[in-house]
């Protein structure tokens, strides 16, 4: 099967491309930013790579055409409020627009389109309650209305075309190739807190706010696996899927788990939820009505995994 990833230089794109081409898929691929390091990662796997803005319909088309494009996974984004509100235009040309152009091409080609979205679409839950993907969304800022527009276009134009488009929404990713010499919040606290214990060494972790912060983490393999199962589909049941483990994690759980790999870690946490909550609304964990269609790695056998991964690879 040929199969084609937009964004393949973001964590999610890149991965799964990666993750598909050693399944056994034909994987071309696009990226806008230029990153040599990952452009030459994906052509060592065999992934033919172009440049490719997600507004250039038809350099698009034709990269479809050519290859014979069976299925296209929409990566491609600006990933977070904070870039978000700095360059609005520019957040609806990829959240939305793009996607607009592809499901314009896709009333001739005919391809199965995975759109992957975000559980930030969902504002107003502000407690651990469970958000299953009926539910309706209330987005509030730049970055989770793009989003959802991006949504809500992919809904409304696949209507009528046989069940062959579908949205995954997902949660606080970590895990490799991530690798954080400096915090980001956009990553969420714990690629930072591996890599300070990993290749810093570092065993006392002090922080001034955060005790209060929860969220539902996903390790990027949970991600790459579910994308390649929504690959084998022809059809899909549901428009919309939810992918996590269905429970929020606090601070505290993190370096519990961090424990468990060495017991001379040691902590404090300060009150509050900053920074992780100024520009991202805490909420309730991810979950499906199908419960196959689950996120199976634990925040305890996530860390651990990242933790061997960047041992070998630091």
């Amino acid at each position: 099967m040929k199969i084609l990833i937009l964004g393949a230089s973001g964590h999610i794109g890149l991965t799964t491309a990666i993750y598909a081409k050693k399944k056994g898929y034909d994987v071309f691929a696009t990226f806008n930013t230029p990153n040599n390091k990952k452009l030459l990662i994906l052509k060592k796997f065999g992934i033919k790579v172009y440049n490719c803005n997600v507004l250039n319909k038809s350099k698009l088309k034709k990269i479809i055409h050519s290859h014979k494009i069976q299925r296209c996974i929409y990566a491609a984004a600006v990933s977070h409020e904070i870039y978000a509100k700095k360059n609005p235009f520019n957040t609806i040309a990829a959240n939305s627009i793009g996607i607009l152009n592809l499901l314009e091409i896709q009333k001739k080609k005919k391809f199965n389109l995975i759109l992957i979205s975000t559980g930030s679409v969902f504002q107003e839950i502000k407690n651990d309650k469970k958000i299953y993907e009926t539910l309706v969304p209330t987005p509030k800022s730049i970055y989770s209305s793009t989003k959802r527009l991006g949504e809500l276009l992919l809904d409304v134009m696949t209507d009528n075309r046989n069940n062959i488009s579908c949205i995954l929404r997902i949660s606080w990713v970590y895990g490799p190739p991530l690798k954080l010499k400096k915090l980001n919040i956009q990553r969420g606290p714990i690629p930072k807190i591996v890599y300070d214990f990993v290749v810093n060494n570092q065993r006392k972790f002090i922080l001034k706010k955060g005790s209060d912060f929860r969220a539902s983490f996903t390790y990027i393999e949970d991600i790459n696996e579910a994308i390649v199962n929504l690959l084998r589909k022809k059809k899909y049941k549901q428009t919309y899927y939810h992918l996590g483990t269905g429970k929020n994690n606090s601070f505290k759980e993190i370096f519990e788990s961090l424990k468990k790999i060495d017991k001379k870690i040691s902590y404090k946490i300060g009150k509050g939820a900053q920074p992780w909550s100024n520009d991202s609304i805490m909420r309730g964990p991810l979950a499906n009505s199908d419960k196959k269609f689950i996120a199976k790695t634990s925040l305890e056998k996530g860390i651990k995994k990242y933790c061997d991964w960047l041992k070998k690879n630091a």
